[in-house]
């Protein structure tokens, strides 16, 4: 589904997606997905990093995430 990185800035339908995943994994916000990735969704993939000892914890969601989620999906 993540076919690209997602960082501080992004946005598009994807950003959505992994908004609507981090409410039922961190507790994000529902009325936050915007598909704009700022403050608050950064703040949310650190506390998921967090979660699932994804390391480093930057709130960057490049190939090591993306992998990590990929497999929580996936089962």
């Amino acid at each position: 589904r993540f076919i690209r990185d997602l960082y501080f800035g992004s946005t598009g339908d994807d950003v959505k997606y992994l908004q609507a995943l981090l409410v039922n994994e961190v507790g994000y916000s529902a009325d936050l997905i915007t598909g704009y990735f700022g403050r608050i969704t950064r703040d949310a993939v650190k506390k998921l990093q967090e979660k699932y000892n994804i390391k480093p914890t930057y709130g960057y969601f490049g190939s090591i995430t993306r992998r990590a989620l990929s497999a929580l999906i996936s089962n």
